[in-house]
């Protein structure tokens, strides 16, 4: 059911190493590039929401983007990558319009959660994570259909950005390095 928030047991660090990792293939120069080279980190599955993008939660195949406090982290303290991909569920933040806020229903009433927009592929059956009443969370279609589009369009910046500047993607990882204090290594 698109539109849905679930639970996943999930790393906040799956999409932003599959984003520095499609890096690669969107820079024209694959030089540093080692062929088949993947991005790991030291990372830790943590019961999460995450929003169903595409696909339905009892399926085999669903798209989903992951919702995260980051630790109640500021959004100036995320890293740069972080920033470039999150935008805050139902809560208020300077760095970003009414427009750009992700809203559910019912309302989230949680601590504040920020959405990691970018698609990334699940598998197996996810469980519902519901509000007060125990009714699920959710977007109308419309809200989803734009979410749909931002995270396009985000991954679409990213790549170009990436294409245009051959040291974006080691600036950051550098970032996300530091920021986090975890050590990230090519496979």
């Amino acid at each position: 059911m698109e539109g849905t928030v679930c639970g996943i047991n999930a790393s906040v660090y799956d999409p932003l190493l599959e984003c520095l990792d499609k890096m690669d293939s969107a820079r024209k120069s694959r030089t540093t590039a080692r062929a088949g080279s993947t991005l790991s980190i030291t990372k830790t599955n943590k019961y999460r929401p995450c929003f169903i993008l595409r696909g339905n939660p009892m399926s085999n195949y669903t798209t989903i983007c992951l919702m995260a406090t980051f630790g109640g982290a500021n959004y100036d303290d995320l890293a740069d990558i972080t920033q470039r991909l999150v935008r805050p569920v139902q809560h208020n933040h300077p760095s970003f319009s009414e427009a750009a806020t992700i809203h559910l229903t019912p309302a989230w009433t949680r601590e504040p959660q920020w959405m990691i927009c970018w698609a990334t592929d699940v598998t197996g059956a996810l469980s519902v994570w519901s509000g007060a009443g125990d009714v699920p969370y959710s977007m109308d279609a419309a809200a989803v259909d734009k979410l749909q589009r931002d995270v396009k369009r985000l991954e679409h910046q990213l790549m170009e950005a990436a294409s245009a500047d051959r040291n974006l993607k080691k600036r950051l990882q550098a970032d996300l390095m530091v920021r986090t204090g975890r050590l990230i290594l090519f496979d």
